[in-house]
């Protein structure tokens, strides 16, 4: 277990309004060119100028490098106190999460960016636990089908091996998942200990289920969480009109699980999206990924136009 992590348990929250905030970055400027930003964007965002998205992000990468450097040291202490070499440290882990909808893989996607415009040398690369969700066929042969993205329909035990590998510095290999089929792929991401790695999923901050045989849950590798926040009337707002948005790409793919649902008009593409949501993602989000806010470390909470509005810290 990570022990630095696990000790922010027990602190209070700050809240923090936007303006309070981006004061925090101390002057802190990363040179980013908003074209580099632009295809990062999922379907509800809209893109940022270089000085909104340095107030929202400039605080965020100095809270991360301090805390990074004092990981770094922390594994320092041992090898300076014995005089020997210092060896390279196993991944700083990133954890990203919150509700489908929200924007976690846009915010990844843009927070790497970022990150690699701050630390030119350094390597930093994003897992989406999505890949460790069971294959679509133990799914249906479980009856789990109706449950995928809740905490039994991911292979926790595939899931806390990888990651054990990962901070011993292991070569290791994540399944990737594809939207467009509702599936795994045949092919693996291979992970080589890199400085940074961003880990986004629902999961990611869950404690293991009481009947898994998985040693460790996922937060139990994490060294620093983020929980990105909204309402769940924009949650529901932005799934229905990312639903909608996919009959004219995703939805119209030969392969796609949904193109059932390419032809829906407006009005009956947003009755099926609403009862999805209402029916499996409402529930999931309520009662196993917002109760996870309370471990983080920053919560996030976005208003209209997924712009952030509101910082908690601590």
């Amino acid at each position: 277990m990570n022990i630095h992590f696990h000790n922010y348990r027990n602190q209070e929250f700050k809240k923090l309004s936007y303006q309070q905030w981006a004061d925090l970055s101390n002057g802190l400027f990363i040179e980013v060119d908003t074209q580099e930003i632009s295809p990062l964007l999922g379907f509800n965002e809209t893109l940022l100028n270089t000085e909104e998205l340095n107030s929202s992000y400039a605080p965020l990468v100095r809270l991360l490098d301090l805390n990074f450097q004092n990981y770094l040291q922390q594994r320092n202490i041992l090898p300076t106190f014995l005089n020997q070499d210092t060896p390279k440290p196993p991944p700083f882990i990133i954890g990203v999460t919150g509700s489908v909808s929200v924007g976690k893989s846009t915010f990844s996607r843009i927070l790497k960016k970022i990150l690699d415009k701050f630390y030119p040398t350094l390597t930093t690369q994003i897992i989406n636990t999505d890949g460790f969700i069971y294959p679509l066929s133990y799914l249906n042969s479980h009856n789990l089908l109706a449950r995928k993205g809740f905490p039994e329909s991911y292979d926790v035990e595939l899931l806390a091996q990888f990651l054990t590998d990962v901070k011993e510095c292991k070569t290791a290999y994540a399944p990737v998942y594809s939207h467009i089929t509702y599936d795994r792929q045949s092919q693996m991401l291979e992970v080589n200990c890199p400085d940074i790695i961003i880990l986004e999923g629902l999961n990611v901050l869950q404690v293991k289920p009481q009947e898994s045989d998985a040693p460790s849950s996922p937060v139990d590798f994490i060294d620093f969480a983020i929980y990105v926040d909204a309402s769940l009337e924009l949650l529901e707002k932005w799934y229905i009109k990312r639903f909608k948005s996919f009959r004219a790409n995703s939805f119209k793919d030969e392969n796609s699980y949904f193109k059932r649902y390419a032809d829906l008009t407006d009005e009956q593409a947003e009755a099926k999206a609403r009862s999805i949501w209402q029916s499996i993602n409402l529930p999931n989000y309520v009662n196993n990924v917002q109760p996870t806010q309370k471990i983080a470390n920053v919560i996030i909470t976005k208003g209209q136009d997924h712009k952030f509005v509101e910082f908690a810290i601590r």
